[in-house]
């Protein structure tokens, strides 16, 4: 894929429309992407990632960001990239979601995203999902492999040259999709782990069986049964060892169940035997307890006996009463009637003083209408002028109405008038605000011209802040990298120190080594002639004349050697020997120690008097922590004006920010101005013609008053209007209660007419009903006087005063005989029951007596003392059979559960072997060797190839100096390693870490890493085929030797057909490269870019 044009418009710094021709860039070589700090050079690369994919190149833009802060609201964002893919041309237009005004209204409204893609053939996609599906097609890669392999980002060097393995292992895992090889070590951890449980779990549960096994104290087997439960038998040996306790159990079992049946037996013997004696014994007491209640029931029944014989002399009493029921029946007719004639005599009385009630009322009733008469008389007569004033009062009313209407239509003219003067009153005060408002703009808008004017002078002055910024950080740099080399060298001068002093204390050993064998060389020679001298003494002695010597042969000895008075032994002087020869060994050890020391400590002289030299200009190292304090000073100024330059910077882009919302605060205040003009306008015409409507309205009501009023000087016209309405309102009032009153009078006098003649004819009624009242009065108390004597002739014949009396007396009667009769039958009858239950308790005892005669003696005391005996033997079996079921039962179930579970445990433990197995090795964890795991392991292929590709750029961009070398053998086998990195310096034969390498060194490495990186992610990709590739940043810390040999590496890259496009703002490159796209910012706001070819 080789970018040929590129449209972006309202793009990210880019306020207008900006087309970059990238064509004229050729198919290959290197050209610069340069330009201000944030003037848009990385946008480029944005722009054609976002044309591709929809998608900012990195994580932490999304696509609603890309709107420009410059562009005007009418400027429409998008972009649009052409570009050839294996000699075909497609165009690609997108844009992203964003807000913008409406373009009916005032309001902001939201541009949706959209996508087209115009293919070779002709044909249009135009969903942004169908054109995202056909570039993805096209391209063969996604947005992220493209971002890797297309662009080499700034800060992304380095984090790749200095990871450790496990960071390795992230950036390869994202980069080579290695997840499943992580997961599958995953999985086998997890399922080894998960087996390993298993296995402890059903190793605890055989255990716990094992511990569970019952066996009884004096069992031969207790012994084994104790190992067995401290794991010290194997399996099977416990499953035999069950089995033996089990057949153990089973033989005492069946035993107790002999001697359990053979105790039954017995027991069951004893039993009948005490079951007779206990039935002769209760035959007995039964016999005793039916004599005595034999004895007793004779005085009862002799008791039951008499009282028979005193209910029987109450038969009288009963025959007495029937006698006197007999004559209380007869006399009963004669109450019936006594009863009948006290019943009429009750009505009659009733019926009187009903009459007496019905005479007053209607006596009261006829003095009422009478007086009710003479009112209405009196009424009528005062009512005879009632209706002549009615009409006059009706025309009145119409009269007062009619001036209401008129009094209302002023009011309603007043309203009116009150209205619009409020109108005109609000008019006024809007359009003294518009007026205020429009000075207030004005001020607002010479305020905002003098602030813009003030912001642009302030740019003017903050414009070269950015090459300053790049010169203070170059030099601070620089300056860290000598700081940092005096901090080594005053540490090498410490080294050198304490080497200085180790061979001055090496050389005085040495002094003292020498001496000391000096010392001990002269002792050592002085004993040894003492020793001599002591043999030749010793021969001496033994020399005889014309006898040879034994050591010169001469047979005269004119001078025989003397006898010393103390002379060492050979064993002394032995041992003195040894310590000559010690000392002697450790002053030759001492010189060639300190002979080395001396030669280390000359080598790191002149190398440190070197450095010293080169960084500081002197020879001697007295001023060392002066120039490390000096530098440190000088990092810290550098620092603060980096600080400062950054804030003016900082500054800078706020200027720019502000100006732009500035200018737009200004439009925003000239549209303002013109809408108040309009307003101005408006409100100056509503205020003239409410003013028109107000003086006609009031001139209108005036006239009116005048017309129906005359002339009028305190009131004013709302006063007058009101007052006359409230006046009209009264006099209707009293009109309408006058009329009213008349209506009134005139229906009363009619009703009067009416009504009097009724009166009349109901007194009459009534007169006539008092006389028939008094006439049947009369009759009924007659009628009462006669049934009165009656019911004193009747009463005088009869025992009881009424009927209810004379019945409540019969059953009386009736009750007591019936009580006597039942008296003498209950007592009857007790007595016959009570003697025959006498008769057959005596016919019991006789029977028992005889019963107990014939039943045999049992020795009761000695049947129970066998009984208890047997129980006690029959108790002490049962509980030892208990104990033998308990054992059979828990040693059966501990037998079938091992069993069960040692099988599965076998099948467990074999799959965990290998599972675990091929986990370590998955994992990295096999024991004594480097930790290094599957997906590392697949890394490590993808690394050697990166490594490989990188070599070819670093050999070139170090001038053969630098190979790097994935480290082959781990500090140590308790970290995860084979991804670690190290560096060939083949200037010096050594093989270091990449982490020792000085800053230019290290963006050289990083950048060959990187580029390793990309054809190696376009090489596994497969079948892709990308002819344009960027590199952002990193330059700046190159030397001008390392900045020659970094391009001409970049140029390399370029071979073929290969384009490579190198983003940065270092300002040796510009005249190194000659094709550049030059981006700049515009004071206006916004980035412009130009094609330098």
């Amino acid at each position: 894929m080789r970018p040929l044009k590129l449209r972006i418009s309202a793009f990210g710094p880019y306020a207008g429309e900006t087309v970059i021709n990238m064509d004229g860039l050729g198919e290959k070589g290197i050209y610069l992407i340069t330009g201000d700090t944030g003037a848009g050079k990385t946008t480029i690369f944005d722009a054609i990632t976002f044309a591709l994919y929809g998608e900012a190149s990195g994580d932490n833009r999304e696509p609603v960001m890309f709107r420009s802060k410059y562009a005007d609201g009418n400027i429409p964002t998008e972009v649009e990239l052409v570009f050839s893919y294996f000699n075909k041309e497609y165009k690609v237009r997108r844009n992203p979601e964003y807000s913008r005004p409406s373009k009916r209204g005032d309001g902001i409204t939201v541009q949706k995203a959209d996508a087209e893609l115009f293919l070779p053939d002709g044909r249009v996609n135009t969903k942004i999902k169908d054109v995202n599906n056909a570039l993805k097609d096209i391209m063969g890669i996604d947005r992220n492999q493209f971002s890797q392999i297309a662009m080499i980002a700034q800060g992304d060097f380095l984090k790749l040259l200095l990871a450790e393995t496990k960071e390795r292992q992230e950036i390869f895992r994202k980069i080579f999709k290695t997840d499943y090889f992580r997961s599958l070590q995953d999985q086998l951890k997890y399922e080894s782990l998960d087996l390993k449980d298993q296995c402890e779990q059903v190793s605890k549960s055989v255990s716990q069986y094992i511990s569970g096994i019952l066996c009884h104290e004096d069992n031969v087997l207790m012994t084994d049964v104790k190992k067995a439960k401290n794991g010290e038998l194997i399996i099977t040996d416990v499953e035999e060892l069950i089995g033996k306790l089990l057949l153990a159990d089973n033989e005492d079992n069946k035993k107790c169940v002999s001697e359990l049946d053979t105790i039954d037996k017995k027991l069951e013997d004893i039993n009948n035997i005490i079951g007779k004696a206990e039935e002769k014994n209760k035959l007995r007491n039964e016999l005793s307890d039916s004599e005595k209640l034999y004895i007793s029931h004779q005085s009862v029944l002799q008791k039951l006996n008499e009282e028979n014989e005193s209910a029987k002399k109450r038969l009288p009493e009963a025959e007495f009463c029937d006698k006197e029921i007999a004559v209380i029946e007869a006399a009963l007719p004669n109450y019936d009637e006594l009863d009948k004639r006290t019943s009429e005599s009750e009505t009659v009385g009733k019926q009187i003083k009903e009459l007496i009630n019905l005479m007053d009322f209607n006596c009261e009733e006829k003095k009422k209408l009478e007086n009710k008469l003479s009112a209405s008389k009196e009424e009528l007569k005062h009512l005879e002028n009632a209706g002549e004033q009615r009409e006059k009062f009706i025309q009145e009313k119409k009269q007062n109405e009619i001036l209401k209407t008129k009094l209302e239509a002023m009011n309603s003219d007043l309203i009116k008038c009150k209205k619009s003067y409020d109108s005109l009153k609000k008019a006024n005060e809007e359009y003294n605000a518009i007026q205020l408002k429009h000075e207030k703009i004005d001020k607002q808008i010479i305020a905002v011209k003098e602030h813009i004017k003030s912001l642009k002078s302030q740019y003017e002055l903050l414009e070269k802040s950015g090459e300053i910024f790049e010169k203070l950080q170059n030099e601070k740099t620089n300056e860290e990298k000598r700081n940092s080399e005096l901090l080594v060298l005053r540490n090498g001068l410490d080294e050198y120190n304490k080497a200085y002093t180790e061979l001055e204390k090496t050389q005085e050993i040495y002094k003292n080594a020498a001496q000391k064998a000096d010392v001990l060389n002269s002792e050592y020679l002085a004993k040894n002639r003492e020793f001599l001298n002591e043999q030749a003494g010793i021969i001496a002695q033994q020399l005889k004349d014309n006898v040879p010597c034994p050591v010169c042969g001469s047979l005269n000895h004119p001078v025989p050697a003397p006898m010393p008075d103390r002379a060492p032994t050979e064993e002394e002087l032995k041992v003195l020997k040894k310590e000559l020869d010690d000392a002697q060994k450790a002053s030759v050890k001492a010189s060639e120690r300190a002979s080395r020391l001396n030669g280390k400590v000359s080598e790191m002289k002149n190398s440190l008097t070197e450095q010293l030299f080169k960084l500081t200009g002197e020879k001697t190292a007295e001023n060392i922590n002066l120039f490390i304090d000096e530098s440190n000073k000088k990092i810290s100024i550098l620092t603060s004006q980096i600080s400062d330059v950054k804030k003016q910077i900082d500054q800078k882009e706020k200027n720019i920010n502000e100006t732009d919302r500035n200018e737009k605060l200004l439009e925003t205040l000239q549209n303002d101005l013109d809408i108040n003009n309009k307003q101005a306008i408006n409100s100056e015409g509503t205020k003239k013609l409410l003013e028109g409507q107000v003086t006609q309205l009031k001139e209108s009501v005036l006239k009116q008053l005048y017309d129906e009023f005359g002339k009028y000087e305190s009131e004013k016209p709302i006063d007058k209007i009101k007052s006359e309405c409230q006046k009209a309102d009264e006099h209707d009032k009293m009109l309408i209660e006058k009329i009213s009153e008349e209506e009134k009078r005139i229906a009363r006098k009619s009703e009067l007419n009416n009504s009097i003649p009724e009166l009349e004819e109901q007194i009459k009624k009534t007169e006539e009903k008092i006389s028939v009242i008094r006439s049947e009065t009369a009759a009924a108390e007659s009628k009462k006087s006669e049934l009165t004597k009656q019911i004193a002739s009747i009463s005088e014949n009869l025992k009881f005063e009424s009927k209810s009396k004379a019945l409540e007396q019969k059953k009386l009667l009736a009750q007591k005989k019936e009580a006597i009769k039942k008296a003498i039958d209950e007592s009857e009858k007790r007595y016959s029951e009570y003697d025959k239950k006498q008769t057959e308790l005596g016919a019991k005892v006789n029977q028992l007596k005889k019963h107990l005669e014939s039943m045999a003696q049992i020795d009761m005391e000695s049947a129970q003392k066998d009984k208890e005996e047997i129980t006690h033997k029959r108790t002490y079996l049962l509980n030892i059979q208990k104990e033998i079921h308990t054992r059979i039962s828990t040693n059966t179930n501990a037998l079938e559960n091992i069993k069960s579970k040692s099988e599965s445990l076998a099948e467990i433990e074999k799959k965990w072997t290998w599972v675990k197995s091929l986990s370590d090795t998955a994992n990295g964890n096999i024991s004594g060797k480097e930790k290094i795991m599957l997906e590392t392991y697949i890394q490590m292929t993808y690394f050697d190839r990166i490594i490989n590709r990188a070599n070819s750029q670093l050999m070139v961009m170090s001038g053969g100096q630098y190979e790097l070398k994935r480290r082959s053998a781990a500090e140590n086998n308790r970290i995860q390693s084979g991804l670690e990195l190290d560096v060939i310096d083949h200037y010096n034969g050594t093989e270091r870490s990449v982490k020792t390498l000085s800053g230019g060194e290290a963006f050289k490495a990083s950048l060959s890493l990187a580029l390793g990186l990309s054809e190696e992610i376009q090489s596994s990709a497969g079948g892709i085929r990308l002819d344009t590739m960027f590199v952002d940043e990193g330059f700046g810390s190159l030397d001008e030797e390392s900045l020659r040999q970094a391009v001409k590496a970049l140029s390399g890259l370029s071979s073929g057909n290969r384009l490579v496009g190198i983003i940065s703002h270092v300002a040796e490159l510009k005249n190194r490269i000659d094709k550049q796209i030059v981006v700049t910012k515009e004071k206006s706001g916004g980035s412009k870019v130009i094609v330098v070819i």
